[in-house]
């Protein structure tokens, strides 16, 4: 037509752009499986960035057989969050993603994401349900993630991370407000950007389908339990200092008998149990705030001196990769 849109096609509205971003060291088993995924998608606005981490084997003579299909960065090896944050300043969409290189997007992942989003807008970020597979792409089980209410979900997600982050779809408004990731943690820098997210307000919302395969091998990242525990629980640390107690408790705080010093202490034992001793004593340290130091809490705080030391986290992550490795 002369005059521009048909009437019928002004009554569609336009599709946001999606900037998804691979960022990719050394995964010339996968890598082409991966962007191919995000290529299929059914949704037509989108652009895929790969940042190539320095990569020393076929990576990038395989994208560069992707030609003008997609969005080719490279860098010297400085780590994920690096090439992340470059594809991330590259990216020319409102809505962002973040696709591990060893990782497969389901058919409708993006247009599902992008509907929950529209569907309401107050959510900022999205996450799905997702799929782990082997080394070789058969299935090994398929994840169910919650979705707690908005006063239960901060202290839900410090208790567990349960956000895979290549299932996340985002505003890219999030990253201008709250900061890239950040760089000089070597792991858990997902968790540290959700964190960060939730104490600036932001809400997150969750679609309740497998739409992610996620790769279990030999060369993930989190079969170095060691690194993953100790990181994990620092962000998690960092965390805590942050929220208020509005902000752990909010679904507790209508009780009449609502204790804070001892919804602290409770909170201190859970994080206890998944080993997450330095966040557990920060958590003390706010019920002590609440309340004093009484004999029990003098107690529980000595505990988690003895158990965070080098000794018996070396012996619990020898015990977490023993379950990895059989899980495997």
């Amino acid at each position: 037509m002369p005059n521009g849109l048909s009437a019928k096609e002004k009554e569609v509205p336009l599709l946001p752009k999606v900037s998804v971003i691979i960022p990719v060291y050394n995964q010339e088993k996968y890598i082409e499986e991966c962007v191919e995924s995000v290529l299929s998608q059914d949704y037509e606005n989108l652009e895929v960035i790969v940042a190539d981490d320095g990569s020393t084997d076929r990576t990038p003579e395989i994208l560069k057989g992707f030609g003008q299909k997609i969005h080719y960065i490279r860098q010297e090896n400085r780590g994920a969050a690096v090439a992340l944050n470059k594809g991330i300043q590259r990216a020319r969409g409102s809505l962002a993603a973040w696709l591990s290189a060893d990782d497969v997007y389901l058919p409708g992942k993006i247009r599902k994401q992008v509907k929950k989003l529209q569907d309401d807008p107050d959510l900022a970020l999205v996450y799905t349900d997702w799929i782990m597979i082997d080394a070789e792409g058969h299935v090994l089980r398929s994840i169910r993630c919650p979705c707690p209410s908005p006063e239960r979900f901060v202290r839900e997600m410090l208790i567990g991370n349960f956000i895979n982050g290549s299932s996340v779809l985002l505003k890219k408004e999030c990253f201008e407000k709250v900061g890239y990731f950040d760089e000089k943690l070597p792991a858990s820098v997902d968790g540290d950007m959700w964190f960060r997210s939730l104490h600036r307000g932001y809400r997150f919302g969750h679609v309740p389908e497998p739409l992610l395969k996620y790769r279990w091998h030999s060369g993930n990242l989190s079969h170095n339990c060691r690194l993953m525990q100790t990181y994990k629980d620092q962000v998690i640390s960092k965390a805590i200092t942050a929220f208020s107690v509005e902000e752990l408790f909010g679904d507790l705080l209508a009780n009449d008998n609502f204790d804070e010093a001892r919804a602290y202490e409770g909170f201190a034992l859970t994080l206890a149990l998944g080993f997450n001793f330095r966040a557990a004593k920060a958590v003390l340290q706010k019920a002590a705030h609440a309340n004093g130091f009484p004999l029990k809490r003098i107690l529980l705080s000595s505990a988690l001196r003895v158990m965070d030391t080098q000794l018996i986290l070396e012996m619990l992550a020898r015990i977490r990769s023993m379950r990895r490795l059989w899980l495997e």
